[in-house]
């Protein structure tokens, strides 16, 4: 986009604007004949890129006002669309200006209708724009930019103001009620003296008051605020003509001082208010306007465009920010792995300075690593005989008639091979696989004869008082009489019989959790 370019349309020429350093600045003039429309095609297609607005100042305009039931969305639309063909049939160019609503009642919109009633003038001009694919913005009037004029040079508020303005179309009154735009009308006055100008400014605006009084606009008796606006050349002229009565009531406003006050800066001697009203509606664009939709298609599509471009520059913003994020969280990663690389270096070295300052091993530290290692497997193959003596230390306490005469000990892997001549604990072998066996040597009493059941008996009840936890496992390995089935029973003397019983049993418990094995030899007892 180069920019934006303002075009000032009238009944005779358009005259075309460069928008710089926020001012209007001529560039060229087109009549309204078949030399000047080539000429504008050829200034068209020099500035492709920019965005236009055109500013129509011309004679055929219609104004009407109502009040509307106060709706919105779609049925607003169509209402208005209504009323605009009620009251300007025939013209594509019209639009409604809302001045908000109805104090009291059932508080109603109040529209201003406005629209260019003569579409002959813009259709050569627009035609020469749709063939050169010129973004056109929107076509605003002339009491459109007044409306922002008055808005900043009226000296108060006032409930009825006439704004007369001189431009290259002749002299305009817009009429004001509450400030806010009401009636305009242009009396065409091109290439006269300064003299005929003046007259139309004092002329013109007694016959707007009687049609204002007719149209019951503007209330009778009511005596007029004229504000005109010129340069200083113009003000004496203007002052002699311009009487006030006793329906109008004339005042001055100087132009440069007016575009001051709207943040132009002032042309100087010659200038008119043109320049001032395309300065308006550059800077802040009235929201109603007339072009319609075929007018404006490839401006909506340049918006349209504008923003998907607009957006892409954010999410490639947003982009870059998260590179930039995730570049900066990268560097800080890898100084922190460098540091921690010099700190493991650093380490590293003090570990070898203290290896190397320590006095030489006797051994190297794979055989101080093995002897360390089977020494932690003896120590967990271990068992002390404590808790197998507090089992049978118990039952001794339970059977009394029981004497102990020996007590053999030791850890083996095989339980069930340990007998009267125990066997040495294998040097190797896994600690859950260790057992803590004990051959119990004990005697009973001497009993009469024929008391041998009460013996067996007795032995069967002191192995049971020692299994007394479910891991211990206890079996009779001798018994005081041959119970072999297979053998035939002899009787004794009387001193055999009363010899003292002995018995061995087997005692064994698991060593650190080792489940006991379930054997048919075995028993709990």
């Amino acid at each position: 986009m180069s920019g934006l370019r303002l075009l000032h349309l009238d009944a005779f020429r358009l005259t075309a604007y460069r928008w710089s350093g926020a001012q209007p600045i001529e560039e060229d003039r087109f009549r309204n004949d078949a030399g000047g429309h080539e000429a504008f095609l050829a200034y068209l297609l020099d500035h492709p890129r920019s965005l236009y607005r055109m500013l129509a100042d011309i004679q055929d305009e219609g104004f009407g006002f109502e009040s509307i039931p106060y709706v919105t969305g779609a049925d607003r639309k169509a209402l208005l669309s209504r009323k605009l063909n009620q009251h300007f049939l025939g013209t594509p160019y019209a639009c409604a200006i809302s001045h908000g609503r109805e104090p009291s009642g059932r508080r109603d919109e109040r529209v201003l209708l406005a629209a260019l009633t003569r579409p002959q003038v813009f259709a050569p001009w627009l035609a020469l724009m749709r063939s050169a694919e010129i973004q056109l913005a929107g076509i605003h009037s002339a009491p459109q930019a007044c409306q922002s004029l008055v808005e900043r040079i009226a000296p108060a508020h006032r409930e009825h103001l006439l704004l007369v303005t001189s431009g290259a179309a002749g002299v305009r009154q817009t009429y004001f009620a509450g400030g806010i735009l009401r009636f305009s009308r242009l009396s065409a006055a091109t290439e006269v003296s300064m003299e005929e100008r003046a007259r139309i400014c004092a002329q013109e605006p007694a016959k707007l008051y009687q049609y204002l009084v007719s149209q019951r606009i503007l209330p009778r008796d009511t005596r007029l605020p004229t504000l005109v606006l010129c340069g200083p050349p113009e003000h004496a002229a203007l002052a002699q003509a311009c009487r006030s009565t006793n329906e109008i009531a004339f005042e001055f406003a100087d132009l440069g001082t007016a575009e001051a006050a709207c943040g132009m800066k002032p042309a100087g001697e010659g200038s008119s208010a043109d320049r001032l009203l395309l300065h308006l509606i550059a800077r802040k664009p009235p929201k109603a306007q007339f072009a319609g939709q075929p007018e404006r298609h490839l401006y909506a599509i340049g918006r349209l465009r504008f923003a998907i471009l607009a957006a892409a520059a954010v999410v490639f913003a947003g982009c870059l920010l998260s590179s930039a994020r995730h570049l900066y969280e990268a560097r800080s990663v890898r100084a922190q792995t460098n540091a921690l690389a010099a700190a493991a270096d650093e380490d590293a070295r003090r570990y070898d300075e203290i290896m190397n300052g320590l006095p030489p091993m006797p051994a190297p530290p794979e055989i101080v690593r093995q002897v360390v290692g089977r020494h932690e497997a003896i120590e967990r193959r271990s068992e002390p005989i404590e808790p197998m003596l507090r089992d049978i230390s118990r039952a001794l306490e339970a059977w009394r008639e029981v004497e102990l005469e020996r007590l053999d000990w030791q850890l083996t892997q095989h339980p069930g091979e340990a007998g009267e001549a125990l066997r040495p604990a294998q040097s190797q072998g896994a600690a859950e696989g260790m057992y803590a066996v004990a051959l119990v040597s004990a005697v009973l009493p001497r009993l009469p004869p024929g008391e041998q059941r009460r013996v067996i008996e007795s032995i069967e009840g002191f192995a049971a008082a020692i299994a007394v936890r479910p891991e211990i496992v206890v079996r009779i390995l001798k018994q005081p009489f041959d119970l072999d089935p297979g053998r035939a029973l002899r009787g004794g003397t009387e001193d055999t019989a009363a010899a003292p019983a002995r018995f061995v049993l087997r005692v064994s418990r698991p060593v650190n959790g080792t489940v006991p094995p379930e054997s048919g030899g075995e028993s709990r007892r």
